[in-house]
């Protein structure tokens, strides 16, 4: 019992000063560092890919000494409040968004359960039966039950962000989808296997390639969000 009390005590200090740490941000009043951001970025980059960057103030200093080398001017007291303007937009500045930092780790979890259960299912269309193997039974439902969280702490994520990218809200409406058709799946092999008639089998195997098409795309736009890509630009296009 006092091991227990111990090791909450010690999480609990950890916790806080992680939150001391990484929930400081000094402050730019935001027209001031919206004006910056105008003013410097908008010539050569779409402005909600810059807003969407999850730049540290450190990673914007060097992206800036990149844009400098490629002909950039800009004095240090701009460069000083840009960079902490910037950097600010992705502070953890309440428990839910410091929380939502994990969605970056979790995300992987329903992403590689749905990829097993594509591969069983490949494997069952080569020898012509639907698996009856409890692993699957429950790769289905660990699936459903990981994808769940792993929305909500992308919320969590960007709360307050006024500035969400058309390829973020492209990648939030596809993660939705996603668990969508992992319900919709769930549901059709539970079915198709008390019945297993090959239109109900391969009208679940229609939902589930459906699904890892929307898994696949929705990461790939997670991905580019971050990290930016040429279909940015072609998605921002649609909004």
């Amino acid at each position: 019992m006092q091991r227990s009390s111990s090791f909450i005590i010690q999480f609990i200090l950890v916790f806080l000063m992680g939150w001391s740490i990484f929930g400081y941000a000094e402050e730019i009043d935001p027209e001031e560092g919206d004006e910056l951001v105008v003013s410097y970025c908008r010539e050569c980059h779409s402005l909600a890919r810059v807003y969407q960057t999850p730049y540290t103030k450190a990673q914007w200093e060097e992206a800036i000494d990149r844009m400098i080398k490629e002909g950039l001017e800009i004095n240090s007291a701009d460069r000083g409040n840009i960079t902490t303007y910037l950097a600010s937009l992705h502070k953890p500045d309440s428990i839910l968004k410091l929380i939502g930092n994990f969605h970056f780790i979790l995300v992987h979890f329903p992403i590689a359960l749905i990829l097993i259960i594509g591969l069983f299912e490949l494997i069952a269309i080569l020898t012509g039966e639907l698996p009856q193997i409890n692993l699957l039974h429950w790769l289905w439902r660990l699936a459903l039950l990981s994808i769940l969280p792993v929305i909500m702490l992308g919320f969590f994520l960007v709360l307050g962000n006024e500035h969400l990218s058309a390829t973020l809200m492209w990648h939030r409406n596809l993660a939705l989808l996603t668990a969508l058709l992992t319900l919709v799946g769930l549901i059709l092999r539970e079915i198709a296997v008390k019945n297993p008639q090959k239109s109900m089998i391969w009208g679940y195997r229609l939902v589930l390639l459906l699904m890892m098409g929307a898994v696949g795309l929705t990461g790939h736009l997670g991905g580019i969000s971050v990290h930016g890509d040429f279909v940015t630009s072609l998605m921002e296009s649609f909004f």
